[in-house]
């Protein structure tokens, strides 16, 4: 039976459309039943995408034996090419964006979940780099965090354990990725019913989960009950925990105004650098250039140590990404407020 290299290839478009359809439907259950997709599952299927091509010119090949043409060899060298960079591209670019989420997570001190990415990184490129060191003496040292981790659960609780003994085993327990367990033990207890670092740390578990909804719940009834406390150092920390996560939910959920309302209700309790930090990744991501622009050179103001270089190359962003060369141009040219240039003439 003869084969036109067209059909073969049709064919075969076919058969990677519906294999992506399928890993598309498969990825969503996964994620609605809160099941890991297996973690070399998309390499996997790089690599058959990558290999169609000159699998099918190969099968054309045997089976309507193609005559031996400088431009069918040329056809064949080239998918052998695709076959070798294309996953060799993606495995990279998924690395790097694994690193990228590793040291996030090992930021918010869920390290359980660091270490298995950077494990997965490692087990593709074992000679990749993570902030500027090893990534293979990285995993080694969260590794270690785990562990002491793991040996602070190893003994159950005792029964006459205070708010402040399940507080700290329900942080480690999320730290290790073990959020139900986590949730139950806070749910366990009656006292911490109505305890605001008991629901920061709900709301801090549901948003580790992106659970952007139950997680802004918790964190405004943290808030709430902070509100009504009296000022001391550990309600101020409090407030930022919670005004944080309020403002990051709201963005998650598309609400724009409340998640802008929340930042700047965490510049109140706050009036800091990071936080005019925050403020302008928000209004870099919401597209308000002017607004971007103030509150990062506010940031490298009040700390030029640390955000000097990072406002810097925002404001680059700003001028060479979507909002345009003219709108951060007025702005440079204009006075600068935390709402936007000043108009001349308005009452």
């Amino acid at each position: 039976m003869k084969i036109s290299l067209t059909t073969a290839y049709s064919l075969a478009a076919a058969a990677a459309g519906a294999l992506l359809c399928a890993c598309a439907i498969a990825s969503a259950a996964l994620h609605l039943a809160e099941t890991p997709v297996p973690s070399s599952l998309d390499v996997a299927i790089v690599y058959f995408l990558a290999s169609l091509p000159l699998a099918t010119s190969l099968a054309v090949a045997a089976l309507a034996r193609l005559p031996r043409r400088a431009s069918t060899l040329a056809v064949f060298g080239l998918e052998a090419i695709v076959l070798v960079l294309i996953p060799r591209l993606y495995i990279h670019a998924r690395c790097q964006n694994d690193l990228n989420q590793a040291a996030q997570l090992a930021g918010q001190f869920r390290y359980a979940e660091a270490s298995a990415l950077l494990h997965r990184v490692l087990a593709l490129e074992p000679h990749a780099a993570w902030n500027g060191n090893s990534a293979s003496q990285a995993v080694k040292w969260i590794d270690q965090i785990v562990r002491q981790v793991e040996a602070q659960i190893a003994s159950p609780l005792t029964e006459n354990a205070t708010n402040a003994d399940r507080l700290n085993r329900a942080a480690n327990l999320a730290v290790l990725a073990k959020a139900a367990e986590a949730l139950a033990l806070l749910d366990s207890s009656n006292s911490l019913a109505n305890s605001p670092e008991a629901h920061n740390l709900r709301g801090t578990i549901h948003e580790s989960r992106n659970r952007w909804q139950l997680a802004r719940d918790w964190y405004t009834r943290a808030k709430a009950a902070l509100q009504n406390l009296p000022d001391s150092p550990d309600r101020t920390v409090g407030l930022k925990q919670a005004t944080t996560g309020i403002a990051f939910c709201e963005r998650k959920l598309g609400h724009l105004h409340a998640a802008e309302a929340a930042w700047r209700d965490l510049l109140e309790i706050s009036p800091t650098a990071d936080t005019h930090f925050l403020l302008a990744q928000f209004y870099d991501d919401t597209q308000q250039a002017t607004k971007a622009q103030f509150h990062a050179r506010q940031a490298m103001l009040l700390d030029p140590n640390r955000y000097s270089q990072q406002a810097d190359r925002l404001m680059d962003k700003l001028i060479t990404s979507h909002f345009g060369c003219l709108g951060v141009f007025s702005a440079e040219n204009s006075p600068a407020t935390p709402f936007g240039a000043a108009t001349i003439g308005n009452k």
